[in-house]
């Protein structure tokens, strides 16, 4: 490996971590034991990651038109419930509630 190839790859790695920790501070996912639940996200690989949430709200249609919505809720902490809002069966955003 020559010595460009390490550095593209070291930038990329970098790149990689930066993003991943913005993502997590700015509420783009939690963590469920070793997984990440993030915008984009299946239900399905959310069930694996975290099992079946505390509560499950099916609003239907979403706002302007959107595909099915439907809000689930895991309790992560004493304190701490996420509300994961699912589009279309998608993770569309995650929202923080301290208790």
């Amino acid at each position: 490996m020559n010595k460009y190839t390490k550095i593209m790859l070291f930038v990329v790695a970098l790149g990689a971590i930066i993003y991943g920790g913005s993502a997590l501070a700015m509420g783009g996912g939690f963590r469920c034991g070793n997984s990440l639940v993030a915008p984009g996200d299946a239900e399905f690989t959310v069930v694996e990651a975290c099992g079946e949430p505390i509560y499950k709200h099916v609003v239907g249609q979403g706002h302007n038109g959107s595909g099915d919505q439907e809000f689930w809720y895991y309790k992560v902490a004493s304190n701490l419930t996420e509300e994961v809002n699912f589009i279309d069966g998608h993770v569309y955003e995650i929202h923080d509630i301290y208790n």
